[in-house]
């Protein structure tokens, strides 16, 4: 039996060891650039998560990576771990 791996809050990522944080690449558009593994995500292969419609307005769209499933904001600075 596996021990269960402790889980981190967002607001401590940044102290990871190997944490480094990214800005989010935004060329406009429709197009994005995944902050993990740095691919481009064309148009028909977008992954937009759901939001609850109380908060829709104040949230920022999140995308999931189809190629490493890295989750990200293209507005924001996404922190990434890699191990």
């Amino acid at each position: 039996m596996t021990k269960p791996t402790r889980g981190v809050y967002a607001s401590e990522l940044s102290l990871a060891d190997r944490a480094t944080e990214v800005s989010v690449p935004y060329q406009g558009g429709s197009e994005y650039t995944c902050p993990n593994c740095e691919q481009q995500i064309p148009t028909r292969k977008q992954i937009n998560l759901a939001k609850p419609a109380k908060y829709a307005h104040i949230l920022n769209d999140i995308l999931k990576c189809p190629f490493c499933s890295f989750v990200f904001s293209y507005r924001s600075r996404a922190v990434v771990l890699r191990e």
